[in-house]
């Protein structure tokens, strides 16, 4: 009877320590929005398209996310519209108290449509600052080379905001 009693007390012990931790978890899913700035530049031409960005991403932990991102055209540039797909691993490094600095490295997919058409998919790198506005919510601007193919280059400028679940 006493390994009885001993085994359910551990049991609720663990069960209750499961609760609590669950409860005080931290939040490792986020999403955010942003306008991006999107410059289009071969060696004839130059455009801006304005797109919506969003992402979807997960803390590994401290120290890294993966992220999975989409975008498309909010306003076109000289007749030119634009749509994003990536994803990324996002290494990042406290540099003041809840504010980080960090680089973005993946894979994305640009397309082009209007003036100029077709798919370019390549590697893309970037680095960008995030800060916490409150608990939940965040700030962040970066800066991203999406894609080279030839004289083309893809690279954008992106204000979003945040939010931790």
């Amino acid at each position: 009877m006493k390994t009885i009693s001993r085994v359910l007390a551990s049991l609720v012990l663990v069960a209750t320590a499961g609760v609590a931790s669950a409860q005080t978890a931290a939040k490792d899913f986020y999403v955010e929005g942003g306008l991006l700035g999107l410059k289009f530049k071969d060696s004839t031409d130059s455009s801006t398209p304005k797109l919506a960005r969003f992402i979807v991403g997960k803390d590994i932990n401290a120290n890294l996310a993966v992220e999975a991102m989409g975008a498309f055209t909010l306003e076109k540039a000289d007749g030119l519209s634009a749509n994003e797909l990536g994803v990324f691993a996002k290494p990042k490094m406290l540099i003041a108290k809840d504010t980080n600095a960090f680089i973005r490295v993946g894979a994305a997919r640009t397309g082009a449509g209007g003036t100029g058409s077709g798919h370019v998919t390549r590697a893309a790198y970037g680095f960008g600052v995030e800060t916490q506005l409150t608990k939940d919510i965040y700030g962040q601007v970066d800066y991203m080379h999406y894609a080279k193919d030839g004289d083309l280059n893809v690279r954008g400028f992106t204000v979003s905001v945040g939010t931790r679940f």
